[in-house]
């Protein structure tokens, strides 16, 4: 058994790993726990994990087409300013 097969306790399916930090990450921007301006380092989500950096740009790509974080010219990532006005967008989206 390799050995991330062994930390999950089994096969993972493709793309769940992506779904999984797309969802964690979300909910901690709308909860606030990532506030707004908050810095978003890919190689500690990477850690936080325990999977590569791959998976981890995947689901940083959603959050920005969701208009969630934005990605800076010189490579830095960070949470975006909310529009609560337009929050319960997202809210029916993720239902």
């Amino acid at each position: 058994m390799a050995e991330s097969e062994a930390k999950t306790g089994g096969e993972r399916r493709r793309g769940s790993g992506v779904k999984m930090v797309y969802e964690v990450l979300r909910d901690e921007i709308i909860d606030l726990t990532l506030p707004p301006g908050s810095p978003i380092d890919e190689v500690q989500l990477a850690e936080r994990f325990q999977m590569s950096r791959t998976p981890i740009r995947e689901a940083l790509v959603r959050l920005a087409g969701d208009g969630l974080i934005d990605t800076l010219p010189n490579r830095s990532t960070m949470v975006s300013n909310i529009d609560f006005l337009n929050l319960h967008t997202f809210s029916m989206r993720w239902c």
